[in-house]
């Protein structure tokens, strides 16, 4: 059985018709996910990224705990896995998010369009700091998923 994603209100139409170099491209590292989870991401997500005005391509990349592990401890300095991590380049923006994680917390498509969102979103320059900006994250997110059925 196929996967797929859809715009379920007016308001949350995709923008299929900007002009914006936006590619979102989407990798499974050796994980198996379900048929069509990524090219509901990818449609998701460039929607999102149209949305928040960024204009580079941004690689999303769905990996396992090992390598969060690894790209946690190297990059940021903390031990063990994490869910989403968000490297902000100027030409290759890139996303890992963590496909056990996401199944561990329930929905594992829904859970993996969350984590992309979110690390999508820390690209677009959202962040949780403070709890003003962690609430208008928080919020921002909320709204984008409930414009998708996943």
């Amino acid at each position: 059985m196929g996967w797929t994603v859809k715009s379920n209100e007016r308001k949350c139409a995709l923008n299929l018709f900007y002009n914006v170099p936006v590619m979102v491209r989407v990798y499974r590292d050796g994980i198996k996910t379900p048929r069509g989870l990524l090219s509901a991401l990818r449609a998701f997500l460039s929607d999102v990224a149209i949305r928040e005005g960024m204009r580079v391509p941004v690689s999303v990349i769905i990996t396992g705990e090992k390598r969060m592990a690894y790209l946690n401890e190297t990059f940021k300095g903390r031990r063990g896995p994490t869910d989403v991590l968000a490297f902000p380049d100027e030409r290759y923006p890139e996303v890992y998010l963590s496909w056990e994680e996401a199944e561990r917390r329930g929905h594992g498509p829904r859970e993996c369009a969350r984590l992309a969102l979110h690390g999508l979103l820390h690209l677009a320059g959202y962040d949780h700091e403070t709890r003003e900006s962690a609430e208008r994250m928080r919020l921002k997110e909320e709204d984008y998923l409930s414009c998708w059925s996943f």
